[in-house]
């Protein structure tokens, strides 16, 4: 049995996951990780929750689902042509189940560290947002936005300064009452980053996410393996080939509240109680945290110099 801590959470399995950060035999494992096995659970044939009918194959099956077990006690993640996530109410077991039989290790992996890890810590009810976290000088910088926002990149860009990343898709947030602060939990030694943005950081290329997508993993050469308090946040809004560095703009606490509930990790999947947790953290996190709308420069050449402007928007607002 391999024993691994990732997002705050202590995870069990007998397959070794190189990217997990190993730990001992603890004394309280929060889930049990079963790879290639089909529990004989009976499922809704309506889904609890599907995604944009536009990607629906032409049987109507849609890509991305969640269903419910007939007797209430499972939810089933499923990727129509790849894989499925089983997880129980509580979080406690998460089967992994293979859609395609040729499915390679990458892609499973892929899914498993961003989908499978993210739907568990949901259902373990720990708010979760999706972006990029790295450690600055004992605090957490957490960059947030849709897809191909660049939050990977810049994160990667900062670390070449020499801070330890700490997250890479999700950022799970963990209350400590003793600082009445709230903390990010630290993930695994991999981002992802797209083909132009791994040239041009120099990153060496492990291997593609998703086979014929150019995005793939690259090591990470300092990775904080501790909590850090979250400081500041970078909603990053896109980029614009009119910038030669950043446009920055400090946010109200509701207008940040606004724009931060959206990214949510699977937020399109939230049921109402999660919508209520979420909205209570984020409130919270909007008077811990200074919060910016960015707008980067398109030209990945700036990214250097924007990452330097960042950074002093952090320090100054500490």
């Amino acid at each position: 049995m391999y024993y691994y801590r990732v997002y705050g959470i202590n995870l069990a399995t007998e397959e070794y996951i190189e990217a997990l950060p190993q730990i001992p035999p603890p004394s309280v494992v929060d889930t049990y990780i079963y790879f290639w096995q089909s529990p004989k659970i009976t499922w809704e044939s309506t889904p609890l929750l599907r995604g944009k009918p536009e990607y629906d194959n032409e049987e109507g099956i849609p890509y991305q689902a969640i269903y419910l077990s007939e007797n209430g006690q499972y939810r089933k993640l499923a990727y129509r042509d790849y894989i499925n996530f089983i997880i129980s109410n509580d979080g406690q077991k998460l089967y992994v189940e293979a859609v395609d039989p040729n499915i390679k290790q990458n892609t499973y992996l892929g899914f498993f560290l961003g989908a499978g890890l993210g739907y568990t810590l949901y259902m373990k009810n720990i708010p979760t947002l999706h972006g990029s976290v790295v450690d600055v000088d004992g605090n957490a910088i957490a960059f947030v936005g849709q897809s191909t926002a660049g939050k990977s990149t810049t994160a990667t860009s900062i670390a070449q300064l020499g801070y330890p990343i700490m997250n890479d898709d999700l950022i799970p947030l963990f209350y400590n009452p003793d600082e009445q602060l709230w903390r990010v939990a630290p993930g695994y030694t991999r981002m992802k980053l797209w083909e132009d943005a791994s040239r041009v950081l120099n990153q060496k290329i492990l291997a593609p996410i998703v086979e014929d997508v150019p995005k793939h993993y690259v090591a990470i050469e300092r990775f904080q393996t501790d909590s850090r308090p979250l400081k500041t946040i970078f909603l990053l809004q896109g980029r614009s080939a009119e910038l030669t560095q950043p446009s920055v703009e400090q946010l109200s606490k509701q207008k940040a509240l606004m724009y931060l509930m959206v990214h949510g990790y699977f937020y399109t999947f939230y049921e109402t109680r999660m919508k209520h947790r979420l909205f209570n953290v984020l409130g919270q996190i909007t008077k811990q945290a200074n919060i910016f709308s960015v707008i980067m420069p398109h030209n990945l050449d700036t990214l250097r110099d924007s990452v330097e402007i960042l950074l002093n928007y952090h320090q100054q607002t500490l």
